[in-house]
């Protein structure tokens, strides 16, 4: 394998930082190091035809904005997880996020209303934002330029050059671009990777999925499809995210035009399937229209569904690099790997690694020091994202293989973001409190970095548990009910889990509300573990002050 190495020098660097790509996390980057004085260009071909993977802003990402918004003084960034200012900066052209709902769908069946899921933040929670990304990505690009860094956005990327006392990119524009340090934010078409052969062949990830993305509109909602009381919920199922789940699979549908302000009728749509179960079909359009042939439950929502743009995948989506640092350079985000489209987990693994490098990168601009030392920490930290979202979307995919499992598997995972989210709020609560980001920098080597609840040693064995339970079922070791009731036994079972944070095999419509707040108050305060009772009743307070602030706008 080759790697960026010395081969003399080059013309005296006109940038601190070259970032490679456009996207929300180049650009996010970008954005944070020209607020602090670091001079920065942007690199990519923005006219390139691309559908970017990650419409769902969600809780994780969204708190990371917000964090990065106070740690590096970019006030923008934290208007993206506001549904009103995010429509005040880009336009109304983004959908929101009441709920997450999950349906699983029989071949050749009606959809039965029991094997429906709703999952609500509670009333008084305001939506959060669905990214409509074409407008995102641009509207954080300007602010990057407002903030004072340049745009080298009229062609591709065709030449990298790393050497001993700086970088070099070409564009096929035959421009030259110089600086100290490079950091690759792009996709996965990354010619930098490419060019030194850091992709890992074969990938360590384990899961084996692919995905058909695609942007229509005309797409009907649940409730015109169906109706009946049967299937009526506390929010229409289309103001927020839908995962419609199969054996093998799930359908993800994300809504631009789910509220009354929104102008956009666009809506994001992915097919993922077990790409070992499910081969590449004959074209994107016949794949989509044999699966719906298959899925009689769900064809009536796509009947008059028109393609606004495509993209697909033709294999296996997983892949990784064999090193992301090395001396004047990193490959971060969906450059430096992807594991699966569930939940948009790319976003917050690109979003905390925009995190790390970002306040590495202005220390090494003042002292000049831009080693692989001071930025391996980056790379470890992209292993440990990209390998705890492997184990988390494995246990998601092994889990569709009935719909009890995959409650149990909900259960698992809804329980770790519940909580490990409270680990992320505290630190960001200490910034905020005290202008110090050293809790920041201490989560950075916490143990289980990069779970949905980093830091605790029981929750992160229950998970792996839980995978290999529901591995043993795909080897035909396992009975299904058995395996989820295995799994829901030692949920009830962990000390560290109040049991109403737990949600029930059979619930449908599960809602926090102000009441579970107090009930969980009163746990971490008598029977909670002290570690972990300690982490729930501070972000308690937070919660109460959301609400409140929430109330008074």
């Amino acid at each position: 394998m080759s790697t960026p190495s010395s081969r003399g020098p080059v013309d005296g660097p006109a940038h601190d930082v070259i970032v490679l790509g456009s996207g929300l996390a180049a650009a996010t980057l970008a954005a944070i190091l020209a607020r602090q004085g670091i001079g920065v260009v942007m690199a990519d071909d923005y006219s390139r035809p691309r559908l970017p993977r990650g419409e769902m802003l969600g809780r994780q990402a969204s708190l990371l904005l917000r964090m990065m918004a106070t740690r590096y003084g970019v006030p923008e960034l934290a208007s993206l997880t506001s549904l009103r200012e995010l429509s005040e900066a880009t336009g109304p052209t983004g959908g929101q996020e009441r709920c997450h709902s999950f349906l699983y769908h029989r071949p050749g069946s009606a959809l039965n209303p029991a094997e429906t899921l709703q999952v609500s933040p509670p009333k008084s929670v305001p939506p959060e934002p669905m990214l409509y990304r074409p407008h995102v990505d641009a509207y954080l690009r300007d602010t990057a330029v407002a903030h004072g860094a340049t745009e080298a956005g009229g062609s591709a990327v065709t030449g990298v050059e790393v050497t001993a006392d700086g970088v070099r990119v070409t564009t096929a524009f035959g421009d030259t671009l110089t600086g100290r340090y490079l950091v690759d934010a792009g996709d996965g078409d990354s010619a930098f990777v490419a060019a030194y052969g850091l992709r890992e062949e074969p990938t360590r990830l384990r899961l084996r999925t692919r995905s058909l993305y695609m942007h229509l509109s005309g797409v009907r909602t649940i409730n015109e499809v169906y109706p009946g009381p049967e299937f009526q919920a506390p929010n229409p199922w289309h103001e927020g995210s839908t995962h419609h789940l199969f054996d093998g699979g799930y359908l993800g549908v994300y809504s631009f035009g789910n509220r009354p302000e929104s102008t956009n009728d666009t809506t994001a749509v992915w097919l993922n399937l077990d790409a070992d179960r499910f081969p590449p079909g004959a074209s994107p359009t016949a794949e989509f229209r044999a699966f719906l042939d298959r899925y009689p439950s769900i064809s009536p929502m796509f009947e008059s569904a028109e393609r606004v743009a495509e993209s697909a995948t033709s294999a296996r989506q997983q892949y990784s690099c064999t090193t992301t640092v090395g001396d004047r350079w990193c490959v971060i985000g969906e450059a430096a790997g992807f594991v699966d489209p569930f939940l948009n987990r790319s976003l917050v693994t690109s979003l905390e690694l925009v995190n790390a490098v970002a306040w590495r990168l202005v220390a090494a601009a003042r002292d000049g020091d831009y080693s692989r030392d001071r930025f391996e920490p980056v790379e470890r930290m992209g292993r440990q994202l990209l390998d705890q979202d492997d184990r988390l979307a494995s246990l998601i995919m092994a889990s569709t293989r009935e719909h009890v499992m995959w409650r149990g598997a909900l259960a698992v995972m809804e329980t770790g973001l519940r909580f490990g989210q409270f680990v992320v709020q505290n630190a960001a609560n200490v910034l905020v409190e005290t202008g110090s980001d050293d809790a920041l920098r201490q989560l950075e080597n916490i143990e289980y970095f990069g779970s949905v609840f980093p830091g605790h040693k029981g929750y992160n064995e229950l998970l792996t548990s839980a995978l290999t339970e529901y591995q043993a079922v795909a080897a035909g070791d396992r009975d299904p009910d058995a395996a989820a009731e295995t799994v829901f036994r030692w949920l009830a079972e962990a000390e560290f889990i109040p049991g109403f944070f737990v949600l029930e095999p059979t619930e449908r419509f599960p809602q926090l509300s102000p009441a579970d707040i107090q009930r969980l108050e009163d746990w971490a305060r008598g029977e909670a573990p002290a570690d972990v009772g300690a982490l729930a009743l501070t972000a308690i307070e937070t919660i109460r002050r959301e609400i409140a602030r929430a109330r008074r706008a």
